[in-house]
């Protein structure tokens, strides 16, 4: 209560709660990258990053190359689920060689 009672500190702090709120508000958000529409075509451009290889390749790799080509950040839980995705059924396009490692089938 004592600070509050004594008008000087009361104004001072009104004034630094008004300069805060303003501050904030003039804040811009942060941009947002441009998304396109239904992703990257990551498995067209997995088949020809393995088609290119002549050995599995593992999943850290793939990353690097994938971006590469793509020349855009892909998330690694993208990259994983479409390879997992295609690396089964009854006609697959990926084949696990083991945990990580990837080769066209």
């Amino acid at each position: 209560m004592g600070a509050l009672s004594n008008p000087r500190t009361r104004e001072a702090l009104l004034r630094m709660a008004r300069a805060a709120r303003n501050q904030a508000s003039a804040r811009q958000p942060p941009e947002r990258p441009t998304i396109p529409a239904r992703g990257l075509p990551l498995l067209r451009t997995l088949e020809a990053i393995l088609a290119d290889s002549d050995h599995p390749m593992h999943i850290a790799s793939l990353h690097a190359a994938l971006e590469q080509r793509l020349q855009a950040t892909v998330s690694r839980a993208s990259l994983k689920d479409c390879l997992s995705d295609h690396a089964r059924g009854g006609r697959p396009t990926f084949l696990r060689q083991k945990r990580g490692w990837y080769r066209l089938a």
